[in-house]
């Protein structure tokens, strides 16, 4: 789901909440949970891919391992929020 189409889907919910708000909370919930699912499964993926780079790789030489670890730092520094 890409980022246009969660603005469209938001306009869609806040603009019925007026005739309809109970149903208008109940869309944003899903809304959230679809976003929220993605956003997992994304980073599922990113995880995996990372791992695949050096796991099963018992003579994983150093410089392999060294870049592995890098791309861990900067998967860790998003999850958390930072810039460096």
């Amino acid at each position: 789901m890409d980022a246009a189409e969660v603005r469209r889907r938001w306009r869609e919910i806040q603009g019925g909440f007026v005739d309809g708000p109970g149903e208008s909370v109940l869309e944003a919930d899903a809304l959230a949970a679809e976003i929220t699912e993605a956003l997992v499964t994304a980073l599922e993926r990113r995880r995996a891919a990372l791992r695949a780079a050096w796991d099963g790789d018992e003579k994983a030489d150093t410089e392999t391992l060294r870049l592995a670890l890098r791309e861990y730092r900067a998967f860790i520094q998003r999850l958390n929020g930072d810039e460096g």
